[in-house]
Formats: structure tokens, sequence, C-alpha cells
């Protein structure tokens, strides 16, 4: 996936929704999941994203380390299509 599809897929993966009373799902918490830190090593910048499901705090598997914040998002995605799957939209 590239930066956009990996975004995409993030932002309407059922681990990032949460369930409504009454039914229904409502999407777009993927970025109250993440966390961004910025960190310098030397003359070296990278990115750490730490992320989780929704309501249920970070989850290791899901911490990255990347030179660039779109690297970041697309390894995040793997990871996240990896441990939890796939989906199709509802």
């Amino acid at each position: 996936m590239n930066f956009l599809e990996s975004y995409k897929f993030l932002s309407y993966h059922p681990i990032f929704m949460q369930d409504h009373v009454g039914g229904g799902r409502h999407r777009g918490y993927f970025l109250r999941c993440l966390d961004i830190d910025v960190e310098q090593i030397n003359s070296t910048t990278r990115i750490h994203l730490r992320c989780g499901r929704y309501a249920y705090g970070y989850d290791k598997d899901l911490e990255i380390y990347a030179k660039t914040f779109e690297k970041g998002i697309i390894e995040l995605a793997d990871r996240v299509k990896s441990k939890y799957g796939d989906y199709k939209d509802e």
C-alpha cells in the first residue's frame, strides 16, 4: 500500500471504530488512537508512532519507528493488517 491507501485503511479499520448505543459504528477514531513523537538522535530525526485499539490503550505490536511520517503510516497499516486482519467496507 502507498501512503494514501494506508491512511484510508487505518481510518476505516474496525479496531478504530466505536459501537453506538442503538447500533451502528462511528468511524474516525484513528487519529484519537495515534500518538506521534518526533525524536532526534545525534543528527538523525525519526518519527515514533504509538497506536492501539479504540478505548484499549497502546498496543506494543503497533509501535513504529520510521524515518518519515509517511513511512510510519505505511508500516503501521501493514502491522494492523497482519495482527487484526483486513476488513470490507460495511
